[in-house]
């Protein structure tokens, strides 16, 4: 309310205001809130102004629409940017898939989700926005990166796509098959639109696989990070479909001269963060129970000196089967188009309406601009768009991530090959953001 000065002075409550602003609210919009008691978010649907004792300006008001995608509350529906975000079925939870899905249709949608879309104005006229999810080409200096859920491995490219990361302890899966968003029909097109870089100049691929840890059904997400090798890479069954050969590691033992880099860091999870399940026996419960348990577990520590752990574990199945569908690789975004980091405008239009006001004897004029967010990169149109960086929360898809390794070595006992992770000082790093080199305005 706008008051007189002098009016409030001599009649106080009584007073009339000048000016009043009114405000009309339902509870609408994320129905389900929790933390709300009329089913929803408090979203503003009306304005209007009255003067004095005349409340006429209610017939006049601006009102206001939203996106007819409004879903319901659900505290596991967002991505890593912390927008609206539910992966298809078939597909991991966001908790272990909090990446930003790369199909723009469903992502589009989910950026427009409870957003003001249409305002109604005293005039007669109409304002509509359209929205769009961001996207861009770069982190920092880097490529944007994307995880990519994997189809499986095989021993030869081409060959049966299995989940078993190996056979014995000198046959490994080695091949990793993804699907491709669109297809690829030549290894150099290939390369430069999801591999350049990635293999390159001390970087390297990273994974990380659901792996059964202990060959009895108890699966753990295993990150880590493997070398391609060489050129090693070629579509299989179609151009679509496409197969990466990694190296195998050395591990310095003799039973085990060498292993799938996922297998063996399955092994050493489950030997650092798994004892009892490396070392049966280890944990006892005491009394003669207790003895026979230490007495078995002598006799696996025995067995594990004479065939090296690692040996030990490709016997008993360890880090043997895994999950595909819950499996994933970080390749380039192939597009120069990472999809991610909110909601931006695509579209205003602004519309007289007069066609509704004259009984459609007369046309209405619209007007507006168009937003586009894309640049030139060579023969081909990118986004503009950088991220300042990335959120946390789903870091390892982040491409400036990568591995400075080291290894703990031990007498009579496995070495540790660990690794730190760059850029160190991450957290000095700008927060999580995206902005445009390049926003051309279409009238």
């Amino acid at each position: 309310d706008l008051y007189s000065k002098a009016d409030l002075i001599k009649n106080g409550a009584g007073a009339v205001p000048i000016k009043t602003v009114h405000f009309v609210y339902d509870y609408s919009l994320c129905p389900g809130t929790p933390n709300s008691n009329n089913g929803g978010k408090l979203t503003l649907k009306e304005v209007y102004f009255t003067y004095g004792n005349n409340t006429e300006g209610s017939l006049n008001s601006y009102k206001f629409s939203y996106s007819g995608f409004n879903p319901s509350y659900n505290h596991n529906r967002y991505d890593r940017w912390g927008y609206y975000k539910y992966n298809s079925s078939g597909m991991p939870s966001n908790e272990d898939f909090p990446y930003t899905l790369q199909d723009s249709a469903k992502t589009d949608l989910f950026s427009a989700a409870w957003n003001l879309t249409d305002i109604d104005l005293p005039s007669g006229g109409h304002i509509q926005v359209n929205y769009e999810s961001n996207d861009y080409a770069y982190v920092q200096n880097q490529r944007a990166a994307q995880m990519f859920l994997i189809d499986g491995v095989s021993h030869t490219p081409g060959g049966t796509i299995t989940e078993s990361l190996y056979t014995n302890a000198s046959s490994y899966n080695d091949w990793i098959n993804i699907t491709l968003p669109h297809p690829e029909t030549s290894k150099t097109a290939f390369y430069n639109d999801y591999l350049a870089g990635v293999d390159e100049n001390g970087s390297k691929l990273y994974f990380r696989f659901l792996i059964d840890i202990d060959g009895k059904g108890d699966y753990e997400s295993v990150p880590g990070y493997a070398d391609i090798d060489g050129s090693n890479y070629q579509s299989t069954t179609e151009a679509s479909h496409w197969a990466i050969k990694i190296q195998d590691v050395s591990t310095g033992a003799h039973s085990v001269a060498s292993a799938n880099p996922m297998a063996l860091s399955s092994w050493q999870f489950v030997r650092l963060n798994l004892p009892q399940d490396a070392y049966p026996g280890s944990q006892t419960s005491g009394g003669v129970l207790g003895v026979i348990e230490s007495l078995l577990g002598i006799m696996t520590s025995v067995s594990q000196i004479f065939e090296g752990f690692d040996g030990w574990c490709v016997q008993h199945g360890f880090g043997k089967r895994f999950k595909a569908d819950h499996s994933y690789v970080r390749l380039n975004n192939p597009n120069y188009k990472k999809y991610g980091g909110g909601t931006r405008v695509k579209e205003i239009d602004i519309s007289d309406n007069w066609s509704s006001m004259v009984n459609n004897l007369q046309s209405s004029f619209t007007y507006g601009q168009t937003y586009n967010y894309t640049t030139a990169l060579g023969n081909r149109t990118i986004s503009s768009g950088v991220a300042t960086y990335e959120p946390i929360a789903g870091g390892d898809e982040n491409a400036c991530r990568q591995p400075l390794p080291y290894e703990e070595k031990y007498l009579c006992a496995p070495n540790n090959k660990m690794y730190t992770e760059t850029p160190l000082g991450e957290s000095l790093y700008p927060g999580a953001g995206v902005v445009y080199s390049k926003v051309t305005v279409t009238n």
